[in-house]
């Protein structure tokens, strides 16, 4: 993996490979920004996974949005999903074709977007399969989140736009400033300003905690639906089954 904080997004390059001192060659590469360490080459990482550093089980509810991003010549994600209906648990499989974005292949994988096998089904779970590539989501139970809970997103260490779910509780707290200046004998306020803190509190997220530090990290920041645009202050993350903070 190349290291790109300035750029921050996949690029295609050329690179002029010289073999003597008559003859060079040319090599079209693809570069990928990445802020961690991978352990391994950038081939191999793409080969085996999507653009991401969400768990291989993801929790996830019905309204929310997903997408994946890889790098690669496969044009379509296959999604496998397991209903609930009347009759029983039904499985269901379908394909969703990519898009070109940001230098990658991006697929929307929102619950929303499948199509369930028959009407009055209920999502159980589902998984996208692109190539040697795989991603799981467990759909939260109804009620799971505390307080109305939070979805955010944000462009992630690869260069690509990611989601992230805090079930917890969601604090909100709006600290105003102003100056206050006194005319004709009556007080007003002048330069008012809200200085507004959202803090989310995470469910207990296992081993796996590198997509929520990613948060912490990122250049762009969103709290949807309205994409409200955030930034990151201060993260807590406790290895323990205590919730995890983001402020």
């Amino acid at each position: 993996m190349i290291r790109d904080r300035a750029e921050r997004k996949i690029a295609v390059v050329k690179l002029e490979v010289i073999k003597d001192s008559n003859r060079t060659t040319l090599i079209t590469s693809t570069v990928i920004p990445v802020q961690s360490h991978m352990g391994e080459t950038a081939a191999a990482f793409t080969a085996r996974s999507f653009l991401t550093f969400a768990p291989p089980e993801k929790l996830t509810h019905r309204a929310a949005t997903e997408r994946l991003a890889w790098v690669g010549s496969e044009t379509a994600v296959a999604i496998s999903s397991v209903w609930w209906t009347a009759h029983g648990a039904v499985e269901h499989t379908e394909s969703i074709a990519a898009s070109q974005k940001d230098g990658a292949n991006v697929v929307d994988v929102s619950p929303v977007r499948l199509n369930p096998p028959e009407a009055g089904a209920v999502l159980c779970h589902y998984a996208a399969a692109c190539g040697a590539r795989r991603q799981r989501y467990e759909i939260a139970p109804p009620n799971t989140s505390q307080g109305g809970g939070a979805e955010i997103e944000f462009r992630n260490d690869f260069g690509v736009a990611d989601t992230v779910h805090a079930f917890g509780t969601v604090e909100r707290n709006a600290k105003p400033t102003y100056k206050t200046a006194r005319i004709a004998g009556r007080r007003h306020n002048y330069e008012t300003e809200s200085e507004v803190t959202i803090t989310c509190y995470f469910t207990p997220l296992g081993t796996d905690t590198r997509q929520v530090e990613s948060v912490t990290q990122a250049d762009e920041v969103v709290l949807l639906p309205m994409r409200t645009p955030i930034m990151p202050v201060e993260a807590e993350i406790k290895c323990t089954d205590d919730t995890t903070k983001i402020n």
